[in-house]
């Protein structure tokens, strides 16, 4: 046979078997039911005037993006090519890896990201063929039909939508089901213990919901399982020991879903695991070891943040050579790292931060994101270790930043750019602030990974510029204040929502929630930027008060496993912010004059006659102190007592720069406190005042008390005896206290009272019955004649007369001499406050 007859009598046989595919047809119960599904879906352009299986435009989009698919395909092999029935040997979808029996005949229907507004259909059970569907990505909402339990599919993901209610009973009964996926809507309830049934389910994905309860002892039956993951929901109990029954596993998540630690010793079996990422366990508040992972040999991804693990890091996992990621931040790990340890610092990222490790870290180290790491310890303030070794040439009063955007200025406050990259172990710093940002976008659509977002949306009216830019962070976001002057600040915080839209789509509906910490303090759980604006693409600016009392403030955002994190695509969640303004609750001290009744405080070993404002060259602000001409010591014995000072180091002494000496003149260099005093913070004019709750004040008196400072006076002693112990509250506190520590306070107070040294009680014994380690001993006012009879009376006023006469002359202090008694021994006159005998109190006495 000829070259030319063989071709043409190929020509003919496929236009004979075209034409046979041609005349194929769906059969009309199954149209009819793609009609009713199209009324219920909401799908508007299907075109029913042509055959479904026709692959005429409206059933099939060959070129439509991936993650947007919309396409019915059609199996026409039945009855000699003459009927079709919904088919697929399409393109399984992209995000499983789960195995299909038949992988070339399996049945399916794709209507990802279509803007769907209906719901789900419920008689699927029509298309006997029908193995696959996915409605991911749309805006349906309802519920799952029960009538699903009776059809044979293999896959069914509605990730995405508005679905509502309970996970009927009855999926439990598709007993060939491989993949159930529904992740990112509004499930809730308990799960039923029939999907314990699926005896071939390898996919479960619950993430993002609102199921509750503990996970059913039934799911121990799922050995089949390779993906499990139930992050961002609202379950109880611990982690079930019933996973170990799990051996196929290959990646579990467990992340913010409600369940509590620790993690149970049964994960132990799971070797062919690749992925573990466990993190933000609830309770546990003793905390627990490092799990026993050394058989998870395959791990590329290991995430335990935030799951309070104590103790060192085991050596096995410096032996995980394939590991690429691994988060261990947040939890409470000590020691030193582990010199096996070299073997996985090759990996892309590795996170450290926030433990208590012995050695102290720079802020970050390659790949390894070791910011907060070392132990604070007896460190006063918020500085992280990484940030006390970089200098600070002056004080400053307030800081403005753009975050994530340029240089701006808002309402004559000049906003600086924050426009570094950043990354995922990533520390940088400018004048007087710095940010840390930590954490890969896991499952990232987004590639590379962005730290910095740009609306592309039209903002509300009348939105400022600072919203149109905003720094993320997938896990941990944190923003320093250095250098800052001790006292009170406003910090206001800008946010707008400017990653999801505001429109009947599946991009609208994402969720953000993250935690704000400002001084380590959480002020916001679960923060939704979208539910306080009251919608998306809308300013809202959040105030806050924070103390600085170490030079550093710190502003910390962290993402605690919450909130959608595939909308609109994947890697969208994590803390944003648009920027940041502190500005003082106080007058800078270029506002102030020496008018503003800042009087010399008592500076140890030495007398100071008078105080002046200075300015450095470097912009420093200090504080001048000339000491008193009537001064006995000579020049060397100053220099002498100047250098033992300067050794002590105490959160309570302000900073000594230096002296001066020129002639007879001699000058203090101290650090400036714009603050003042304790005394005038409490009780001085209002404009002055600080905000310290009932725990700042007991603090302050516990660590008064442990360092020796504290002196007593005796108007408590009548109070008490007219039973009105608690007028002695400042009344600036209100109802703000705790009324049971309160009297516990004064109670001691009153035992220190007592004239007989002998009988006070030592400052050890009163620091343990403050802190509720010892009975308080009763003081029985009642008994005058035991305790309290009119000739001690008599003892104690003039006593306080002598004392009240020394403060009317000039006041002297005495040296303090290192080798010498304590100042503050209890059988020392200055152990008591002066008063006044012609006060309105006494009179009334009398």
């Amino acid at each position: 046979m000829s070259f030319s007859r063989l071709l043409l009598a190929s020509l003919i046989a496929y236009g004979l078997a075209t034409y046979a595919l041609g005349a194929a047809v769906l059969p009309d119960d199954e149209v009819k039911a793609l009609r009713d599904i199209a009324k219920t879906l909401g799908k508007t352009d299907w075109n029913f005037s042509a055959d479904p299986c026709g692959g005429q435009w409206g059933w099939a989009n060959p070129n439509a993006e991936d993650g947007s698919e919309n396409a019915v395909s059609c199996n026409c092999i039945f009855s000699n090519g003459t009927i079709c029935h919904l088919r697929m040997d399409y393109p399984r979808p992209n995000s499983t890896s789960v195995d299909y029996p038949h992988p070339l005949s399996y049945i399916h229907r794709v209507l990802k990201n279509q803007n769907l507004q209906g719901s789900l259909p419920p008689d699927l059970s029509r298309f006997p063929y029908l193995q696959v569907i996915d409605l991911s990505r749309n805006y349906l909402n309802g519920s799952i039909p029960r009538e699903w339990g009776a059809t044979q599919m293999l896959d069914i993901s509605i990730i995405g939508n508005r679905f509502t209610g309970p996970i009927p009973k009855e999926i439990g009964n598709i007993s060939a089901l491989v993949n159930l996926t529904v992740e990112f809507n509004q499930f809730s309830g308990v799960l039923p213990p029939e999907l314990g049934n699926l005896s071939r389910l390898e996919k479960l994905h619950l993430t993002s919901n609102k199921f509750t309860g503990q996970l059913p002892a039934a799911f121990e039956k799922l050995t089949t399982l390779k993906d499990f993951r139930i992050g961002d929901n609202q379950f109880t109990g611990e982690i079930p020991n019933l996973i170990q029954k799990w051996t196929n596993l290959q990646k579990l998540v467990i992340q913010g879903s409600g369940l509590s630690g620790p993690i149970p010793p049964g994960i132990s079996v799971l070797e062919k695991m690749t992925d573990l990422r466990i993190s933000d366990l609830q309770g546990n508040g003793t905390g627990a070891p490092f799990p026993p992972l050394a058989n998870m040999t395959k791990l590329k991804i290991l995430i335990l943040r935030s799951c309070n693990i104590i103790g060192g890091i085991p050596d096995f996992v410096g032996e995980f050579s394939s590991l690429k990621t691994l988060d261990l931040s947040f939890n409470k790990l000590d020691g030193e790292i582990p010199e096996s340890f070299s073997g996985v610092r090759e990996a892309n990222y590795i996170d450290l931060s926030y433990n208590n490790f012995r050695n102290e870290s720079s802020c970050q180290q390659r790949n390894i994101n070791l910011f907060g790491s070392a132990s604070m310890g007896n460190v006063s303030g918020r500085t992280a270790p990484c940030l006390r070794s970089l200098p600070c040439q002056k004080k400053f009063y307030s800081f403005h930043i753009n975050c994530g955007g340029k240089e701006a200025t808002i309402e004559g406050n000049l906003y600086e750019d924050d426009t570094d990259p950043a990354g995922p172990s990533r520390f940088y710093q400018r004048s007087n602030w710095a940010v840390s940002t930590t954490g890969h976008f896991m499952d990232d659509d987004r590639n590379p990974d962005s730290y910095i977002w740009t609306n592309a949306t039209k903002l509300s009216a009348n939105t400022s510029s600072l919203y149109m830019d905003a720094r993320l962070s997938p896990v941990s976001l944190t923003y320093y204040g250095r250098c800052m002057e001790s006292g009170n600040y406003t910090v206001s915080l800008h946010f707008a929502e400017i990653m999801f839209t505001n429109d009947s789509t599946s991009s609208s509906l994402g969720r953000r929630f993250f935690d704000i910490y400002i001084q380590g303090k959480l002020v916001r759980k679960n923060f939704s930027i979208q539910n306080e604006a009251g919608g998306v693409g809308k300013a809202i600016i959040k105030n806050f008060t924070a103390t600085v009392t170490g030079s550093a403030l710190e502003i910390r955002f962290y993402w605690a496993g919450k909130g959608t994190t595939g909308l609109p695509v994947r890697g969208v969640y994590g803390p944003l912010i648009s920027a940041i303004s502190v500005t003082p609750d106080f007058k800078p001290p270029s506002e102030n004059s020496s008018s503003t009744g800042t009087s010399a405080g008592t500076v140890v070993g030495i007398v100071a006659a008078a105080v002046v404002f200075g300015l450095l060259l470097d912009g420093t602000i200090i504080a001048v102190k000339q000491l008193s001409s009537k001064s006995k010591q000579g020049n060397r014995e100053f220099v002498n007592e100047i250098g033992m000072i300067s050794a002590l180091q105490h959160p309570h002494l302000v900073k000594l720069h230096g002296c001066c000496i020129e002639g007879d003149q001699l000058l203090l260099v101290y650090e400036y406190m714009e603050n003042n005093s304790l005394a005038r913070a409490l009780f001085g004019p209002e404009e002055y005042r600080l905000n310290l709750d009932w725990t700042t004040r007991q603090k302050i008196c516990v660590e008064l008390i442990l360092h020796y400072l504290i002196k007593y006076g005796i108007s408590a002693l009548f109070l008490k005896e007219e039973g009105k112990l608690l007028e002695l509250v400042d009344p600036s506190l209100g109802q703000d206290y705790n009324e049971e520590e309160v009297i516990t306070m004064i109670n001691v107070a009153l035992l220190c009272s007592n004239v007989t040294a002998a009988v006070r009680p030592t400052m050890s014994a009163v620091v343990s019955m403050l802190e509720g380690k010892a009975a308080v001993q009763d003081f029985d006012i009642a008994d005058k004649s035991k305790s309290m009879d009119e000739h001690k009376i008599e003892e104690m006023r003039k006593h306080f007369q002598v004392i009240n006469r020394q403060e009317i002359s000039e006041t002297q202090t005495q040296s303090m001499s290192m080798d010498g008694p304590s100042t503050a021994a209890s059988t020392s006159d200055g152990d008591l406050y002066p008063i006044s005998l012609n006060s309105d109190y006494w009179k009334g006495r009398d």
